[in-house]
């Protein structure tokens, strides 16, 4: 009986039908795995969406009050730094055009003092 059942194996390995057959079943269970996996990623998808609508207004509120966060005191914040930026860069020009003036006008002022002694 084993001699028959070794014989019947080697000749099923050496046969183009059974490597066929193998490779139909391999095929058909990967499938099947395949799909079971879908179906079972699918299934969790939709029980979570469904199942997390319970904290839906937990996740609108922390949403929103992001949203007014940046949209009523962000906002104005960068505005007042960026007018503070535009009235420093203002001053240092008034700064500089007043020192070259009067810089000039007291080189000025020494010439013509010497000039009418």
């Amino acid at each position: 009986m084993e001699k028959n059942v070794i014989e019947v194996v080697k000749r099923s390995l050496n046969s183009e039908n059974f490597t066929l057959i193998a490779q139909q079943t391999i095929s058909y269970e990967y499938n099947l795995t395949i799909n079971d996996i879908s179906r079972r990623v699918m299934y969790a998808k939709f029980h979570l969406l469904n199942r997390s609508f319970i904290c839906r207004p937990f996740y609108d509120t922390l949403i929103n009050m992001g949203t007014v966060f940046c949209e009523q005191f962000s906002r104005p914040i960068h505005g007042i730094w960026s007018s503070a930026a535009i009235i420093a860069i203002c001053f240092l020009a008034i700064i500089i055009i007043v020192l070259c003036i009067s810089t000039n006008n007291f080189c000025d002022t020494e010439t013509s003092s010497t000039m009418t002694y």
